[in-house]
């Protein structure tokens, strides 16, 4: 008579030595008082008893979390991070709770900071963080508040989903439809309105027309411009982008496979200005009529 032997289940993942490997990650930083940026994707591995196991990659580049987009973890790590170096600048409460990428360029550096971002399998997120040299704290957020860079690639990196679009995907397309009327007025004179109202990609997409349907299009930006959107959700537009049938700025086909539809939605708006930036340029670039059409056309989608 034979018996089965159950199989060993892995250890889970104790919070309290991940929070001291993070402590102890985001302290030895410090040791410089003001280092070289330094950026590191550490994975964790099953425990052994009384061991946390731990795989350190360090990543170079021009953006370092994002050179590490496409990896996929062993399916038994229990835990993945990113520890780094930095500038910290301040921002509001209500743009801390919008979930909206933050252009850092038009912020004043306030200081050096060293953090480390930390989603475990089951979805818990674990933060670290020192400013200038001050001692490390550690906090666990609500992990459905989350939308960083560094939060979207770890959750990734081990299969979890990231927090769900927050941008309306129409803002993409204003977004786009910005930057080629200032592209367009920096290569020659101001369009005309029909020649702005064409640059949307609402409109571009139609290929071909004729020019009375054309006009009509122009006539209608906004009621175009929401049907596009209903048409091409962010579901669809990464999908699209992942067979390679619709690029997307900054976003290579096997990497918007990598990615889930809110990862997605955030960097592909994140090559560009903010919106209210855009806005505020072609207010200078444009004369004051077609300015006033562009911003109401965008204030009638809703978008900031």
């Amino acid at each position: 008579m034979s018996t089965s032997v159950p199989e060993a289940q892995p250890r889970a993942l104790d919070h309290d030595r991940l929070e001291q490997l993070a402590l102890v990650l985001v302290s030895d930083l410090d040791a410089s008082p003001d280092p070289a940026p330094e950026v590191l994707a550490v994975g964790i591995l099953p425990p052994e008893p009384d061991k946390l196991a731990v795989a350190i990659r360090p990543l170079e580049g021009a953006d370092p979390v994002a050179s590490i987009i496409g990896f996929k973890s062993p399916a038994d790590w229990l835990a993945t991070g990113i520890v780094a170096t930095g500038r910290w600048s301040a921002m509001s409460d209500a743009e801390a709770a919008s979930g909206t990428i933050v252009r850092r360029s038009r912020r004043k550096p306030e200081g050096r900071i060293r953090m480390a971002h930390f989603v475990t399998r089951a979805g818990a997120v674990l933060a670290v963080m020192s400013k200038d040299g001050a001692r490390p704290e550690a906090h666990w957020p609500d992990p459905g508040g989350q939308y960083g860079r560094a939060d979207d690639v770890c959750r990734r990196i081990l299969g979890v989903p990231t927090a769900p679009p927050n941008r309306d995907v129409r803002e993409l397309w204003a977004l786009v439809w910005c930057d080629v009327i200032v592209e367009r007025v920096l290569n020659g004179a101001p369009p005309a309105w029909p020649e702005i109202a064409s640059a949307h990609p609402a409109i571009g997409q139609l290929g071909t027309i004729d020019a009375a349907t054309t006009a009509w299009a122009v006539d209608n930006l906004v009621g175009v411009g929401d049907e596009y959107a209903s048409l091409h959700p962010w579901d669809e537009l990464r999908q699209l982008c992942a067979r390679n049938e619709w690029p997307v700025t900054g976003i290579d086909p096997e990497h918007a496979a990598w990615m889930d539809d809110g990862m997605f939605s955030r960097w592909a708006a994140e090559p560009y200005p903010e919106l209210s930036e855009m806005l505020d340029d072609l207010a200078v670039l444009l004369p004051p009529e077609s300015a006033y059409r562009v911003w109401r056309t965008v204030d009638a989608w809703g978008l900031p």
